[in-house]
This record gives structure tokens, C-alpha cells and sequence, in this order.
């Protein structure tokens, strides 16, 4: 589609000011994140942001987990009827996507590589990448899934991973 990816790092804030300089955002597509409460604080600040410029923000639960819920008495009718959910198709306009060419010229935000993600080496949180990930997998498989939904809102228990956002941009001059 002559597309890709626009892979940036830094303060979503900035990120999205500087892109809402260059296009028209009409809308953010994104997973509820549920991780830390620096993860929560930021997705509202992003909240507030589309608001107040009249963007439409557009989060999806990827998981089990509800946000706000005071107890988890109604948690697994909710998971199921989020799990039974029909998948909901993406419908891509090729005229719709950014060129690649332009996507590479945004260079101030643009990595050129694959994105790392790494923990510091001092975190008290999982260690990211591949190696550690499958490890992690396995062990989940193995152990660990028993006390999963007991160590799930509990932030101790938390790894510290990226957001990453989906956004809808239409090409347009400003």
C-alpha cells in the first residue's frame, strides 16, 4: 500500500502536536492499556488532548481487565461477552494512508530500525526483548497463569512495557 509505520519514541503529547501540525488527525485508534498508574495518567492526559481538539479517541479492550470496576463480582460475564465479541474488520483505503516517502521525512520522530524496548537495568520489573519474552512465555505456561487475575491489578506484579498507538492521519495541506 505503499505505507508504513511510524514508529516514534518519546512524549506522546509532543509526538501528536508535531504530527497535528503536518496532518489532519481525525482519529486515534488505540488499546486500554492496563498497566501502571504513569500508563493511566497518560492515556487521560492523551483523553484530554483529543478533546480538546475535537479528535476522536478510539480505545479497545484487548484483555480481561475493566477499568474502575470497585470488585470483580460480574468479571468473567464481562470477559465473556467481551471475548464473544465479533473481531472487528479494518477497512484500509490505500488513498487514505500516508505515503512512505512522507512517513520517512517525518525523520525527527522517525527510528529507523526495529524499536527496543528495554528495561533499566536496575527496574524491579521484567527484562524486555525476545530472549526474555519467550522466556517469560514459557514460564507463564508452565507456573505462573495460577495466579495470574490475583496478580493482575497488583502493580508489584506489573511489567513495564510501551505504549503503542494506532493513529488514522489523512494527508492534507496546513
Amino acid at each position: 500500500m505503499n505505507s508504513r509505520i511510524l514508529i516514534a519514541e518519546g512524549d506522546i503529547l509532543n509526538i501528536l502536536e508535531f504530527i497535528s501540525q503536518k496532518f489532519i488527525i481525525k482519529g486515534i485508534y488505540s488499546h486500554q492499556e492496563t498497566g501502571l498508574k504513569v500508563t493511566y495518567d497518560r492515556d487521560k492526559k492523551v483523553n484530554n488532548w483529543c478533546e480538546e481538539k475535537k479528535i476522536i479517541l478510539n480505545e479497545y479492550l484487548q484483555q480481561g481487565v475493566f477499568r474502575g470496576i470497585k470488585n470483580r463480582k460480574n468479571w468473567l460475564q464481562n470477559w465473556e461477552k467481551l471475548m464473544n465479541q465479533p473481531i472487528k474488520k479494518i477497512k484500509l483505503n490505500p488513498q487514505n494512508l500516508i505515503p512512505k516517502k512522507t512517513i520517512e521525512n517525518l525523520n525527527i520522530y522517525v527510528k529507523k530500525q526495529k524499536p527496543e524496548f528495554k528495561s533499566h537495568s536496575k527496574s524491579k520489573f521484567q527484562k524486555g526483548g525476545t530472549k526474555y519474552g519467550n522466556l517469560y512465555l514459557n514460564t507463564f505456561f508452565k507456573k505462573r497463569y495460577q495466579n495470574y487475575q490475583n496478580q493482575t491489578s497488583q502493580e508489584e506484579a506489573a511489567v513495564d512495557y510501551p505504549h503503542i498507538w494506532h493513529m488514522e492521519i489523512y494527508q492534507c495541506d496546513k
